[in-house]
C-alpha cells in the first residue's frame, strides 16, 4: 500500500506532476480504510486525511465492551464505516450490538488477543483467531500466584492454545452471527502471532511459535479453510521460566522479513520467510539495552524499530532504536531515535498506521495504583536514518490505548525505497557557557521546522539537547531535507555521581567541589554538602564554577527500607518466662539473600532468650547491615507447688490450696479464692500474681474407675413387679443388705436396698429406695359398629397420668370416625396398662333397580338389588334376594341392615318387541356395536340369517337369532362398505318374517 508521505517528488518537478501524485497517492489511500479505525476504551483512533482523531467507543448497555487485550475493528474499504469490533472474549457488530454464541475463549492481555482475517472469497466471513497464551498458565503455575489465565481455565474447562471463530456478516438478517466458535487449531504456544499476506496477494499467513521447543508453525488461511501448518525449526527454544513467553512478533510490509523479541535475553531475532512456502531461514540475533518490547518495519522495509524499557532509580526508562536494514549486519550499534526517562512510563508498542508514520502507545503516568494520563506519540518519516526520522510526543490523548491491533503486514506497505534526504550542513556539537546559543540552518529552503516546535532558519536556545531541524518547500508533508545539532555545557563537570540506592538508616550526602559556587538544588538549598532528604528521588543541581559558566547535573538518589533490628529496652523477666527475639529483613527474602548473625554465633531469624544476658544480633540485607543489643535479667523467686499428681476413690474430693498469701489468684475453673475442691477428675491448674510475676503450677486429678457403683435414683414400680439391682461386674467383693455377696440382687418387696464394694484400694457403698404403687383397670369397651355419620369419643379412665394412643396421641381421649383397631397405653406411678379396641363402620344400604323399562311378550326381568343386606322385603311380601318379573307393573323392595332401611321402585311397561336390525355396526372391539345381530329375537319357532358382500359372496350365515356378524370371513377383517342381509323367520304365533336391507360396516 502506497502513503502519500511515501511518495518522494522534489521540487524542480513540475507543479503539475506534483499535484497528480499527491492526488493519486491519497486515492488509493482512502480506498483502503479497512483497518483505519482502532478502538480503545474509553476512546479509539480513527485516522483521516486530516490526521488522526479520536472517537468514544459506543458501550452496550448489558455488557460494556472490555479491551482484555487487544482490539481490532474493521471497516469498509471504500467508506470506513466500522462494520464490527473484536475485543478478546467479544464480537460487536457496526451498532455496536452484542453478538450470539460467545464468549470467545481467551484470557490474553496483549496485541495477540485477536486477529482478524477475511476469508477470501468475497462472502462477508472472517475468521477471528483468538489466544490464550501459555504465558499466563507458566506464571500461575510457576509463581503459584492466581492470574486471570489460571482463573479463566479452571472456571470454564480451557486449555492454553490458538482458537479460531468464524463470523458471518450477513447472518442474522445482516446483524452478524457467529457461526463457528472455539475452535482449538495449536495448543501450548509462545504468545505471539504474525500475519503474513502470500505470494498471490490473495491468501493470509498465520505465523505462531510453539513453547517447550524451537518450532515455528505457519498456517495458511484461504478461501477453502486453514492448511496444515508448515513447522519452521529455527532459532531458540522457549521453555523454562514464564518470562521466554513473552515478547512480540511482526512481519515486514513486503513479507520477506520476520522480527521478534524475546524477554529470555533480551534478544532481538530476524528470519527470512518465503511467502509462498510458509518457511522461515536464516536466524540471527542481537541482545537489546533493556528489556525488548514491540517490532516494527518502515513502511519500505528499509528500516527496523526495537522498543525497550527498563526500570531505574528515577522511574522508568524507556527507549526506541533504530536498525538499517540494507546494511544487512543486525551486530551494527543501533541508533536511538528516541529516550524518555520519569516516573512516566513510555510504552513503547508500535504499528504502522495510514498516515505513514509508526504510532508509540506513548505516555502512561500511574499514580495512587491508577492510570492517570495515556497519549500517543509517533515516528513521522520512519523510512528516513537515525536524525532524519523524528519522534513527536503527545500527538493523540487516548485516555487509555496500550495495545494497537495486530494486523496483516502489508498494511501501511510503500512499494518502492524511500530515498534517504539531504542532511544540512551543521554542526553536531555546540558548546555554550551562560545565557543563549544560536543555532542556524543552511539557507535555499523556504520553511523550517525545528525539533523544539519553532520555525525559521536560526533559533535561540538556553538548555542543553539535541536540536533538529526539517526543511522543505512551504508547508511541506515530507521535507528534503534534514539537520541537527547537541547543544553540550562547557562548564566543569560536578560529577554527582551514578544513580543510586542506599539504606535508609544513614542520610546519604551529596558534596559539591568548592571550585563551584552559587549552587542551587531544585527545593531551593543552597548547601555545598547536602544530606538527601528521605524519601530521596531525583536530585537536581545548579551551580557556576570557576571559570563564570553555568553547570547544571542531577542524580538519583533513592532510600531502601532497611531490614529490622530492634530489641526493645532492656528488660527483666519472670523465672520460666521466655523472650523471643527477632530479625526482620525489609523485604521479600526470595529475591535476594539475608543474613543473620547473633551472639553466640548462630544464624536463624529468630534467637530464644532463656537466661540472664546480654544478648545482640545483627542482619544484613541487599547491601544493609542493622544490629541491636538487649540486656535481659531474671527476678528471683520461690516457686509453689500445688502437690503431685493423684487419684482418689469414688466419693473422695481434695482441697488445693495456694501456699501464698497477699497475692492474686485464678484458678482453672475461673474462682479468685486461696482454694477449692477438686470433686471430679480432670487438669487443675493455678495461676499467682504477686505484684511482680505470674507463677501458675498443674496437677491432675484422677478417680479410680475400678471401685465405681451406682444402683441409680430411687425409684416407684407397680405392686409386685421384680427390680434386678446391678452394682456392675467388678474385680472385688459385694456385700448386700441381706449379707448376700453377688454383683446383682433382685428386690421383690418395697424397701432400702443397700450394697457395699471392696476392691482396687477402695471401699464404697450405695443405695436406693423402691416403692410399689397399684394402677387402676383400664377397660375401652366391647367392639361395635357406628354408622356412617357418626362419631365416637373413647375416653380414658381416671386414675393415670400418662397416655399414648396407636396414633401417637398424647390426650387422655381420641374421636374416632372410620373403621379400625384402636389401642391405648397409661400409665401412672410407673406402672402401666393398655387396651385395645375394634370398631366398624357401617352404612345404608346403596342399590338401584334400574331405570323404568319395557316388557315384551314372554320375556322375564331380573330384579336384583346391588347392594347387601341383613332382610328384603318386596312389594309382594316376598323377602329374596332377587325378583323375576313377567308381567307389566310397578315393582318396588327395601333393603335393611343395622343402619337404617333404603327403598327404591321400577315401572314395567309392556312394550312393542317387533324383529329389528341396525343400519350399521363398527367392530373395533370397543365393546359397542361391535356384532351385527337382530334385536328381540325372543319366542322364535325358526330363525335365520344372511350376509352378502357385494359380489354376491355370502360372509356370514347363522340359525341361531342369539349370533351375529363380527365383520370377518374366514377370519379375516372385510372392508368397510355396504353388505346385504337377509332373515327370514317364524315367531312364537307362527306367523312368517322376512327382513332384507343393506347394512354399513365401519371402520
Amino acid at each position: 500500500m502506497r502513503t502519500c508521505l511515501g511518495t518522494f517528488i522534489r521540487p524542480m518537478k513540475s507543479a503539475f506532476f506534483l499535484l497528480a501524485s499527491m492526488i493519486l497517492c491519497c486515492l488509493h489511500l482512502q480506498a483502503q480504510k479497512e483497518w483505519s479505525v482502532w478502538p480503545g476504551l474509553p476512546l479509539g483512533v480513527r485516522f483521516t486525511p486530516a490526521g488522526p482523531q479520536t472517537f468514544s467507543t459506543p458501550v452496550h448497555p448489558d455488557d460494556p465492551i472490555k479491551y482484555v487485550g487487544g482490539g481490532v475493528t474493521y471497516s469498509d474499504p471504500q467508506s470506513g464505516k466500522e462494520l464490527f469490533t473484536v475485543t478478546s472474549r467479544y464480537v460487536y457488530n457496526s451498532e455496536y450490538q452484542l453478538l450470539e454464541n460467545l464468549p470467545l475463549v481467551s484470557c490474553s492481555e496483549n496485541r495477540y488477543a485477536i486477529q482478524v482475517v477475511p476469508i477470501p472469497d468475497g462472502s462477508n466471513r472472517f475468521y477471528l483467531f483468538h489466544t490464550f497464551p501459555e504465558t499466563g498458565l507458566l506464571l500461575a503455575r510457576q509463581s503459584g500466584l492466581q492470574t486471570r489465565c489460571s482463573l479463566y481455565g479452571q472456571s470454564n474447562s480451557a486449555t492454553g492454545g490458538l482458537r479460531y471463530s468464524i463470523l458471518d456478516r450477513t447472518a442474522n438478517g445482516g446483524r452478524g452471527r457467529i457461526i463457528r466458535q472455539n475452535v482449538l487449531l495449536a495448543g501450548n504456544l509462545v504468545d505471539r502471532i504474525a500475519l503474513v499476506k502470500h505470494a498471490n496477494g490473495k491468501d493470509t499467513w498465520l505465523v505462531a511459535h510453539a513453547w517447550g521447543s524451537n518450532a515455528f508453525l505457519s498456517y495458511l488461511v484461504t478461501s477453502t479453510g486453514i492448511q496444515q501448518a508448515v513447522v519452521s525449526n529455527i532459532g531458540p527454544v522457549f521453555t523454562g521460566d514464564y518470562k521466554a513467553s513473552i515478547g512480540e512478533i511482526n512481519a515486514s510490509p513486503n513479507g520477506n522479513l520476520i522480527a521478534a523479541t524475546s524477554q529470555a535475553g533480551n534478544l532481538l531475532e530476524l528470519y527470512d520467510f518465503d511467502k509462498a512456502t510458509g518457511a522461515l531461514s536464516n536466524y540471527r540475533s542481537t541482545a537489546i539495552p533493556g528489556q525488548p518490547g514491540s517490532v516494527c518495519f518502515s513502511p519500505d522495509n528499509s528500516k527496523l524499530y526495537v522498543g525497550s524499557s527498563e526500570t531505574v532509580a528515577c522511574g522508568y526508562l524507556s527507549r526506541v532504536f533504530q536498525f538499517d536494514l540494507d546494511t544487512n549486519d543486525l551486530t551494527q550499534k543501533p541508533f536511538t531515535v528516541f529516550e524518555g526517562s520519569g516516573e512516566a512510563q513510555i510504552n513503547t508498542q508500535m504499528a504502522r498506521a495510514p498516515d505513514g508514520s509508526i504510532y508509540l502507545a506513548g505516555r502512561l503516568l500511574y499514580r495512587d495504583g491508577g492510570l492517570t494520563q495515556s497519549s500517543l506519540y509517533r515516528i513521522r518519516f520512519p523510512n528516513q536514518p537515525r536524525n532524519a526520522c523524528t519522534v513527536e510526543e503527545n500527538v493523540v490523548n487516548t485516555s487509555y490505548l496500550d495495545h494497537f491491533p495486530n494486523l496483516i503486514n502489508d498494511y501501511g506497505q510503500q512499494q518502492t525505497a524511500e530515498n534517504p534526504i539531504t542532511r544540512l550542513a551543521m554542526p553536531e556539537l555546540v558548546p555554550f557557557c551562560n545565557g543563549m546559543v544560536t543555532l542556524t540552518a543552511p539557507a535555499g529552503f523556504s520553511e523550517y521546522r525545528w525539533s523544539n516546535g519553532a520555525t525559521g532558519r536560526t533559533i535561540t536556545v538556553a538548555q542543553r539537547g539535541l536540536y533538529k531541524v526539517l526543511a522543505g518547500p512551504a508547508g511541506f508533508t515530507k521535507p528534503e531535507a534534514y539537520g541537527f545539532t547537541e547543544v553540550l555545557p562547557a562548564g566543569k563537570t560536578v560529577n554527582l555521581g551514578k544513580d543510586t540506592t542506599v539504606c535508609a538508616n544513614n542520610l546519604y550526602a551529596l558534596k559539591i567541589p568548592a571550585n563551584f559556587r552559587n549552587v542551587l538544588w531544585q527545593d531551593g538549598d543552597t548547601s555545598s554538602l547536602r544530606p538527601v532528604p528521605r524519601p530521596g528521588g531525583k536530585q537536581m543541581l545548579s551551580a557556576i564554577d570557576d571559570n563564570g559558566c553555568q553547570v547544571i547535573d542531577s542524580v538519583c538518589v533513592f532510600y531502601k527500607q532497611p531490614p529490622l533490628a530492634h530489641f526493645g529496652k532492656d528488660t527483666t523477666l519472670c523465672q520460666g518466662q521466655e523472650l523471643t527475639l527477632t530479625l526482620e529483613p525489609a523485604a521479600n527474602t526470595t529475591i535476594s539473600p539475608v543474613v543473620y548473625n547473633w551472639q553466640d554465633g548462630s544464624k536463624q531469624q529468630i534467637f530464644q532468650v532463656r537466661s540472664p544476658g546480654v544478648y545482640w544480633g545483627q542482619v544484613s540485607f541487599e547491601g544493609c547491615t542493622l544490629s541491636d543489643t538487649i540486656k535481659v535479667d531474671y527476678l528471683s523467686q520461690a516457686p509453689f507447688s500445688l502437690g503431685g499428681d493423684t487419684t482418689l476413690c469414688p466419693g473422695d474430693s481434695l482441697q488445693l490450696s495456694a501456699p501464698v498469701t497477699n497475692a492474686l489468684y485464678l484458678w482453672s475453673d475461673g474462682s479468685i479464692g486461696p482454694a477449692i475442691w477438686a470433686k471430679n477428675s480432670g487438669l487443675f491448674w493455678l495461676r499467682i500474681n504477686n505484684g511482680q510475676c505470674t507463677q501458675t503450677d498443674t496437677i491432675r486429678v484422677a478417680f479410680r474407675t475400678g471401685a465405681a457403683i451406682d444402683l441409680g435414683r430411687d425409684t416407684t414400680v407397680c405392686t409386685g413387679t421384680l427390680l434386678t439391682l446391678s452394682a456392675g461386674n467388678l474385680a472385688g467383693s459385694y456385700r448386700w443388705q441381706d449379707g448376700s455377696t453377688a454383683p446383682q440382687f433382685t428386690a421383690t418387696a418395697p424397701g432400702l436396698y443397700k450394697v457395699q464394694f471392696s476392691g482396687d484400694g477402695c471401699t464404697v457403698q450405695d443405695s436406693i429406695r423402691i416403692n410399689w404403687t397399684a394402677a387402676p383397670t383400664l377397660f375401652l369397651g366391647n367392639d361395635t359398629l357406628i354408622c356412617e355419620g357418626q362419631e365416637l369419643s373413647l375416653l380414658a379412665p381416671e386414675g393415670f397420668s400418662s397416655f399414648k394412643w396407636q396414633d401417637g396421641s398424647l390426650e387422655n381421649s381420641i374421636r374416632i370416625n372410620s373403621s379400625g383397631t384402636y389401642w391405648l397405653q397409661a400409665a401412672t406411678d410407673g406402672c402401666t396398662r393398655s387396651d385395645t379396641i375394634d370398631i366398624q363402620y357401617g352404612a345404608l344400604p346403596q342399590f338401584s333397580l334400574g331405570q323404568d323399562t319395557l316388557l315384551c311378550a314372554g320375556q322375564t326381568l331380573v330384579l336384583s338389588p346391588s347392594a347387601t343386606a341383613d332382610s328384603y322385603r318386596w312389594q309382594d311380601g316376598a323377602s329374596t334376594s332377587t325378583y323375576r318379573v313377567q308381567i307389566p307393573g310397578t315393582y318396588w323392595v327395601t333393603l335393611s341392615n343395622s343402619c337404617g332401611s333404603t327403598s327404591d321402585e321400577i315401572i314395567v311397561t309392556a312394550g312393542n318387541c317387533a324383529l329389528l336390525l341396525p343400519n350399521a355396526f363398527t367392530p373395533n372391539a370397543d365393546g359397542l356395536n361391535d356384532v351385527f345381530r337382530v334385536k328381540n329375537p325372543h319366542g322364535l319357532q325358526s330363525f335365520r340369517m344372511q350376509v352378502f358382500n357385494r359380489w354376491g359372496q355370502p360372509v356370514f350365515i347363522t340359525n341361531d337369532p342369539g349370533q351375529g356378524w363380527d365383520g370377518r370371513y374366514k377370519g379375516l377383517p372385510q372392508p368397510s362398505g355396504n353388505y346385504l342381509y337377509f332373515v327370514d323367520a317364524v315367531d312364537q304365533a307362527g306367523k312368517k318374517v322376512q327382513l332384507k336391507g343393506n347394512v354399513v360396516l365401519i371402520r
